[in-house]
């Protein structure tokens, strides 16, 4: 067994006794068992929406020549993501909504935001999938760059799909941390994306400033057009019923 076979073991083995902690301290801190569930899958959901954004962040950082220890781990990340992610949509359908079948009841802003986690999710598992034929196979650089690319798409609907429904982004300045975060992000892979594409500082400056004008104008359009559920319902004592489904 590989080193990157190893560190992808090490991963799994970690999330799963991260999960084994969250139930033992949830079951202790929440009697309600509606609350349990429902704060069981928001940790997953963090869980697996800060491990993307780590993979994000090395990866853009190992583009502009920053040379990270971290970088090992991209494969222990993305099984980390793959757990959490997939955990996080199997405690939503079957102890939140209860089955499939009860989406069709929700409000048309969950049923978008679970299509885009379901998106999001498909992604991850076809990546999942190449990290793991890349154990045993040569896997060619044009189809990893490529899922680079999709990796970065799949992460605009996974911010829409947090912004939509998630619970905790009701708050502003979790909104702005959200926010603050992303620019960061956003800014480095224009950086990045401009440093392959010009010679000159002044034409790759120029460049990485309208590729990051323009993604955070795109970006700024989900919030600006899609409402935060539990911000539009704050004072709406049947929201938590109505929904059944919380970040």
């Amino acid at each position: 067994m590989n080193e990157k076979s190893k560190l992808i073991l090490t991963s799994l083995g970690a999330c799963v006794a991260i999960t084994g902690l969250f139930v033992f301290w949830l079951h202790n801190a929440v009697e309600s068992e509606s609350i349990y569930w429902a704060r069981l899958q928001q940790a997953n959901g963090l869980l697996a929406f800060l491990s993307w954004y780590a993979l994000l962040l090395i990866t853009s950082l190992n583009r502009l020549g920053v040379a990270l220890y971290a970088q090992r781990y991209l494969g222990g990340l993305g099984m980390s993501i793959f757990y959490f992610a997939g955990l996080h949509g199997a405690l939503g359908l079957t102890k939140r909504i209860e089955g499939i079948d009860k989406i069709q009841f929700l409000p048309t802003s969950f049923q978008q935001a679970i299509g885009l986690g379901a998106i999001a999710f498909t992604f991850i598992t076809i990546m999942m999938c190449a990290t793991l034929l890349s154990l045993r196979f040569s896997v060619p650089a044009r189809l990893w760059r490529w899922l680079q690319r999709c990796g970065d798409g799949a992460a605009v609907i996974v911010f829409a799909h947090v912004w939509i429904i998630g619970s905790h982004l009701a708050t502003r300045w979790l909104q702005l941390g959200l926010f603050a975060s992303i620019t960061l992000l956003v800014g480095l892979k224009s950086i990045g994306w401009a440093q392959s594409r010009a010679a000159t500082r002044l034409k790759k400056g120029l460049i990485a400033m309208v590729v990051f004008v323009i993604a955070m104008t795109a970006l700024s359009l989900i919030p600006l057009n899609m409402q935060n559920y539990g911000q539009s319902h704050a004072h709406d004592p049947d929201a938590g019923a109505s929904g059944g489904h919380h970040h």
